[in-house]
């Protein structure tokens, strides 16, 4: 039976608070309640709404009370609001100017990355206190802050500069029309109520703290003050400094909560532990609007989110990550990124996987088929860098598979894959292009960002986030202009502090709040984290701009209460304060005990001390408070010991596995085995356990390595031919040869992010390969051969690198001279020989051999083995080049085949002390033989091993009471 529950303390004391205005106001005058934050009016507003329904209740903040009481009056004025955005893109206008300067060479330091976002706050903290720059004179500051105090005066000046040639308000133009509105008393929306409500304590910018003086000294006025934070004192410049000497007090009853202290593993842990409670609450009956989970700051948020989703418990979130993180905001950032030039592979692959890209919107129909080959065509179509380059390359491709040679059969998907890749980067890179490239203000670069996000993106919760942000920004146009870069770095800014919201708080569902939104709600169950020393509380810390010389000066000279670092002690008492006043039933708080990426163990805050010691009414130290604490949770498992508790399904079995109950562990076993999943699991551990004791016996082949060679047939021995190159392989490495040439399982090819020259492990190959074809048509100096074919080999690539610098060409160059002259020393290179056409490698084995290996003969084979780079012969044990070992092989396989002396009388090596040793080719080639036979010996058994193995330690499997 769904329980109603019971009017709060907060929404009690407001309706009597409505009432007693009312009695000296009239009974239809409208009242204000005016709070801190939006958030705090929502909650109290709903506080209201279960206690009693009341009209004619507004519910504002002081600063919104403040732009609205200015509007008209600036509207007839003719002054412009100030554009979003529009500080920043002036100061970032002022500093990007080359031949500005600032005093002390502040201009140096401010240019650099970081340093702008700090700068706007500080000069939007500065002005909203209503200072101008002629105010910043005068300061008895030493010398280093006095060179900072004239630059930020002049930057000011700047700005008031440009305000007024743009007809944009200030700050003090704002707040004298805001006051004018209060004087005159105006007919404005926010001149009608006749009384106000002040709900809690915060601080203020002194404009809006003197119109909300001025407002509030012509109304009936009512102190609304909670339990935990009557305690403390008013804020200066806060709403209770702002109330008149004939304000009204009611305190709201306290509501005496359940306090639990827990020591949970870590803050990941600490948020699985929390949503366990949510959930021990929601069985126990409580409605779920009724629990608040907060948490100090964001950076709870994911984990947070990932475990009411394994729980499957709506949240509504007032706070969350960074918007910057979400894939529409990264979306978004990587579109400006095409547009300014970092059109690499690798970044338009990047873009083009996105679920939800909506490119057959745009494309046309049937425009992601053959998305999953977008990876490999763009890695092999030869591109590096360059969106015109890269179009070139994949037309080419497209060609090349439409005109397949005669009698081979084109493959249909890989067209169809190339010619759908084409076409999206070509539409997308044309929607990019039309959005120019001339500087324009941020409302228009913000207008067009907005246009591309509607119609490319599909409207997810984070698109929809991002949507309101990039309406605001557009809905002016005024400001200076700025270029691309420059907007690309205003929204990234602006991303990176924006958080990620979802939900309403009207929706049914867990309310996620920082300590100070909890303000003017009212919950049973209220769960706080992250209650360690140096984040709930924070540590205190200066402004990086305004240090706290600088404001203390300012606050003595102008009478002024800007925010010093020493504030930060009883901000932080305040915001638990707010926690304990929104806690009516039971107050969960939490320590974690180690943070888990630094390895280094958390202590309890002073504030959950404190609160420990009135509490117990007695002295808590750290002793005392963990022999007070219940611990939750453990690190090395993941599952509770009531099942109750788990959160989603693969918890629940789990905890049920390892219950103490015997039949709860049969049934858990029973809904494991059920599973498909959990019953290959289970059948993979108890083969293993059956190998582990000895047994041998066919059902336990899969799990032994071997793979029946009636099942899966193996190319080479089912009368298909091999390269020699292939068979190495083989040898080398079995493994590898199942899952590449037997399966098809290649790793990814690597997409660059920027142009560069190939390995130079496969430059000589690749040169000889030319070098070879110049062979078959005249007979010239060698060193100008391969210098001919490097050039053209270069030339190839170069042709889709879209790179032209001169740092290019030397890099180019240098590498040339090097392969050239260690090249020319192995002349001369033989003509490629005959094909062979599936010669027999060895009478008693299976293997067919086919093709050639002309550029892998003689002195080259002798130039590859020994010719290493200087940083391999710094490691001996690495001496012998990895791919020297498959050129080796392939040519002593291919000389097995052929029967015939095409092998070097002798190689030299490079052994694993760095000195060279020649070796017999005779010795080669019985290697080689006997490495075949072992993989044919494994191949043929249906084993795979990881590593190559030798001769005498290959055993085939021996069915049950075989004798070995």
């Amino acid at each position: 039976m769904k329980r109603t529950p019971s009017p709060s303390p907060i929404g009690k004391a407001l309706a009597e608070a409505v009432a007693r205005l009312r009695e000296v106001a009239g009974s239809t005058a409208r009242i204000a309640v005016i709070a801190p934050a939006t958030v705090n009016d929502v909650l109290a507003r709903r506080e209201l709404a279960r206690t009693e329904s009341f009209v004619g209740v507004d519910f504002v903040t002081p600063e919104i009370l403040h732009s609205r009481l200015a509007r008209a009056v600036l509207r007839r004025e003719g002054l412009a609001a100030e554009p979003p955005a529009w500080l920043r893109a002036t100061l970032a206008r002022l500093l990007t100017r080359t031949d500005y300067s600032l005093p002390g060479g502040y201009d140096e330091v401010l240019r650099d990355a970081g340093w702008l976002p700090a700068l706007v706050a500080a000069v939007h903290m500065l002005e909203s206190d209503g200072l101008s720059a002629s105010e910043l004179a005068g300061l008895a500051l030493d010398d280093d802050l006095q060179e900072r105090v004239a630059a930020l005066q002049q930057l000011m000046s700047e700005v008031e500069a440009a305000r007024q040639a743009e007809g944009i308000a200030s700050r003090r133009d704002v707040a004298q029309a805001a006051w004018r509105a209060i004087e005159e008393r105006r007919t404005v929306p926010m001149n009608a109520p006749a009384a106000a409500i002040l709900l809690g304590d915060a601080r203020v910018n002194r404009l809006a703290f003197r119109t909300l003086q001025s407002w509030l000294a012509q109304r009936h006025v009512l102190r609304l003050t909670l339990p935990a934070v009557r305690k403390l004192r008013d804020e200066p410049q806060g709403l209770a400094a702002a109330a008149p000497e004939h304000a009204e007090e009611l305190a709201v009853p306290e509501a005496q909560p359940q306090f639990r202290f827990v020591r949970t593993p870590d803050p990941v842990r600490e948020c699985a532990e929390a949503v366990r409670e949510v959930q021990a609450a929601i069985l126990e009956g409580t409605p779920i609007d009724r629990i608040a989970i907060i948490i100090p700051d964001a950076a709870d948020a994911l984990p947070l989110g990932e475990a009411l989703e394994r729980a499957g418990i709506p949240a509504t979130w007032q706070t969350g990550p960074p918007l910057l993180g979400t894939p529409a905001a990264r979306f978004l950032l990587m579109m400006l990124d095409l547009a300014l030039g970092e059109d690499s592979v690798a970044h338009w692959y990047e873009l083009l996987r996105q679920p939800p890209l909506r490119l057959m919107d745009h494309v046309g129909e049937g425009a992601t088929q053959g998305r999953g080959r977008w990876r490999t065509i763009l890695a092999r179509c030869g591109a590096y860098r360059g969106t015109q380059n890269i179009l070139r390359a994949l037309e080419k491709v497209r060609d090349a598979q439409r005109g397949a040679e005669e009698g081979e059969t084109a493959d249909a998907k890989q067209t169809t894959a190339v010619e759908n890749l084409r076409r999206a980067i070509h539409t997308l890179h044309a929607d990019l292009q039309a959005m120019g490239e001339e500087p324009q203000p941020v409302g228009a670069w913000a207008a067009a960002l907005l246009d591309r996000l509607v119609r490319w993106w599909g409207p997810f919760p984070d698109a929809l986030s991002l949507r309101r942000l990039l309406e605001e920004w557009a809905s002016s146009t005024a400001g200076p202009a700025v270029t691309l870069a420059e907007m690309r770095a205003t929204l990234s800014e602006a991303l990176e502090s924006t958080e990620f919201l979802r939900g309403t708080l009207n929706d049914p569902s867990v309310r996620v709040l920082t300590p100070m939104q909890a303000l003017g709600g009212s919950f049973e169950v209220v769960l706080a984290c992250g209650l360690t020393q140096g984040r709930f509380p924070a540590e205190p810390s200066e402004d990086p701009i305004l240090a706290d010389a600088m404001v203390e000066a300012l606050n003595a000279k102008h009478g002024v209460a800007l925010f010093r670092s020493v504030d930060r002690v009883p901000l932080e008492a305040r915001r638990l304060a707010a926690v304990r006043s929104a806690a009516t039933g039971r107050l969960w708080l939490s320590v974690p005990r180690v943070e888990m990426l630094e390895g280094r163990p958390l202590i309890p805050g002073s504030l959950i001390l404190e609160l420990a010691t009135q509490v117990e009414g007695k002295r808590v130290g750290l002793a005392e408070f963990e022999q007070l604490c219940e611990s939750q949770g453990r690190r090395s498992r993941p599952w509770p010991h009531d099942a109750e508790r788990a959160l989603g399904l693969g918890e629940y079995r789990l905890a049920r596995l390892h219950s103490a109950e015997v039949g709860a562990q049969h049934e858990a076993l029973l809904a494991l085995v059920a599973h498909t999943w959990g019953r290959r699991l289970l059948e993979a551990h108890h083969a293993w356990g059956r190998l582990a004791r000895g047994e041998a016996t066919p059902e336990l082949r899969p799990y032994a390595g071997f793979v029946d060679p009636a099942v899966m047939s193996c190319k080479g021995l089912d009368g298909h031919a091999l390269s020699p190159e292939e068979l190495a392989s083989l040898v080398l490495n079995p493994e590898s040869f199942l899952l590449y040439r037997m399966l098809g399982v290649r790793r990814l090819r690597k997409l660059y992010e920027s142009w560069s020259p190939d390995p130079e492990y496969f430059v000589p190959e690749r040169v000889l390969a030319h070098a070879q074809h110049l062979l078959d048509e005249r007979r010239d100096d060698f060193a100008h051969l391969l210098e001919q074919a490097f050039h053209e080999h270069v030339a190839e690539i170069t042709a889709n690198s879209g790179e032209a610098d001169t740092d290019l060409a030397t890099r180019l160059n240098e590498l040339a001279q090097r392969h050239i002259a260690a090249l020319a020393e192995a002349q001369p290179v033989a003509a490629p020989l005959p094909q062979l056409k599936e010669a027999p490698l060895d009478d008693e084995l299976p293997w067919q051999i086919t093709g050639a290996a002309g550029r892998k003969q003689g002195e080259v084979l002798q130039w590859l083995s020994t010719k290493l780079p200087e940083t391999r012969k710094r490691e001996p044990e690495k001496a012998l080049d990895q791919g020297t070992a498959d050129v080796v092989l392939a040519a002593a396989i291919e000389a097995l085949a052929r029967r015939s002396e095409v092998f070097p009388q002798s190689l030299q090596w490079l052994n694993a002390t760095g000195d060279v040793v020649e070796t017999p080719a005779g010795a080669i080639l019985q290697r080689a033989a006997e490495m075949v036979r072992t993989a044919t010996q494994a191949a043929t058994l249906g084993w795979y091993p990881p590593q190559r193995v030798e001769p005498e330690e290959l055993a085939p499997w021996r069915e049950p009471g075989e004798e070995a």
